[in-house]
C-alpha cells in the first residue's frame, strides 16, 4: 500500500467484480465494509445487493437490529478501483485495519468465497494460523464485530426461513495475494 492509502486489486480477483470501461481504462465496482476481526471485506455489488435484500427483511424496530443497522450499514462504502486497478482506502478504513498513519504499509488480499478480505499483513500470519486476530483492538471495534454478527446472522436466518437458497462460492476464491 502506498502513502496515498492505495493498493492493487490482484488481477486474479478482478473477474469477481463488475467492470466498467472508461476512456482512461477499466474500473472494478465493489462495496467495502469493516469486517470481523479488523479486516475489510470487498463485496461484488451483486453479492452486496443480495445481503442487503436479506437485511431489509429484518424488523428494525427492535433495539438490537436498529443499533446494528446504524453502526454497520452506515460504514459500508460503494467504491471502485482506479483505471490502474488500485483500491483507495478512506482514512477510517485505514485506521480500522490498524495500518501506520504515515508511509507505506502492507496488506494481504484473501479470497473467502463470495467476497475478499483485506488484512493488515503484520496480523495475517496469526489470523491464518488460528482464525483469530491477536491485535489489540479498541472496545468500540470489538462491539462493532458483535453488532455485525447480530445483523448478518439474523439476516441469513430470516432469508432461509423465507425459503432463500444459500449460494455456492465461485471457484478459485480461496487463495491469498499480498500487496
Amino acid at each position: 500500500m502506498d502513502e496515498k492509502r492505495r493498493f492493487s486489486l490482484p488481477p486474479k480477483y478482478r473477474p469477481l467484480f463488475s467492470a466498467r470501461t472508461l476512456p482512461s481504462g477499466t474500473t472494478y465496482l465493489f462495496v467495502l465494509a469493516p469486517w470481523y476481526g479488523g479486516s475489510l471485506a470487498a463485496f461484488p455489488e451483486a453479492r452486496w445487493n443480495e445481503i442487503q435484500s436479506r437485511l431489509l427483511l429484518l424488523d428494525y424496530t427492535t433495539p438490537d437490529f436498529l443499533e446494528a443497522k446504524r453502526q454497520c450499514l452506515s460504514r459500508m462504502e460503494f467504491s471502485h478501483t482506479d483505471p490502474e486497478g488500485r483500491i483507495l482506502l478512506t482514512p477510517d478504513q485505514h485506521e480500522w485495519m490498524r495500518l501506520p498513519s504515515k508511509g507505506k504499509s502492507r496488506v494481504v488480499v484473501v479470497g473467502v468465497g463470495q467476497h475478499l478480505e483485506i488484512w493488515n499483513a503484520e496480523e495475517w500470519p496469526e489470523v491464518q494460523r488460528t482464525g483469530k486476530n491477536p491485535a489489540t483492538r479498541a472496545a468500540a471495534d470489538i462491539e462493532y464485530d458483535k453488532k455485525l454478527e447480530i445483523l448478518m446472522r439474523a439476516g441469513r436466518e430470516e432469508w432461509l426461513a423465507r425459503g432463500g437458497a444459500q449460494p455456492e462460492p465461485p471457484a478459485g476464491t480461496e487463495e491469498k495475494q499480498e500487496d
